[in-house]
């Protein structure tokens, strides 16, 4: 299972196919690290505390911030792959899984507080729909992993041009 990504890290030029596998591991990863830590310590809380009945308007607000997610992680990522190569690749499908399953946070909240069951099935629905949109949109950064790193550019130091400000301009 890891082997495509070691492959993908250690290959100067990896295929396509590789880099796709590599990215859409990361993304699985890192999705389903956040949705687990946030599940557990649900039941932790949840064991610790009383039930709630939370107001639908408060459900309807979670609701409304995890439909929010998918502009901002699709906003974050596209900033994050404007370079290209595997890091920029990476930190895109690195970015886009953590702010797309911050909706199990939401859901794990609901949950805390007594939403209904209605709240957290659609809340429930729309992560697993991050999910299947993150794994899409992680095989088509495989493209800009393959382009070349960008090179930074050199700023030449010119010194002759420090001496050319006179005593008018540095009294400004």
């Amino acid at each position: 299972m890891f082997a495509s990504l070691r492959t993908f890290l250690q290959t100067p030029e990896p295929g396509k196919i590789q880099a796709a596998q590599a990215l859409r591991l990361i993304f699985a990863g890192v999705f389903f690290a956040q949705l687990l830590i946030a599940a557990l310590l649900s039941v932790v809380m949840a064991l610790l505390t009383n039930a709630q009945q939370a107001s639908d308007l408060t459900s309807l607000i979670l609701l409304g911030f995890i439909a929010l997610q998918f502009p901002a992680a699709m906003g974050l990522a596209t900033l994050l792959s404007r370079a290209s190569g595997k890091t920029a690749a990476m930190s895109a499908v690195i970015a886009l899984a953590i702010v797309l399953s911050s909706s199990g946070w939401f859901t794990a909240f609901a949950f805390l507080i007594g939403s209904r069951t209605l709240f957290i099935i659609l809340m429930l629905m729309l992560t697993m729909a991050y999910y299947a949109f993150g794994v899409l949109f992680a095989g088509s950064y495989a493209t800009k992993a393959l382009e070349p790193p960008d090179q930074p550019t050199r700023v030449s130091k010119d010194v002759s041009s420090a001496s050319d400000v006179t005593d008018d301009d540095a009294g400004r």
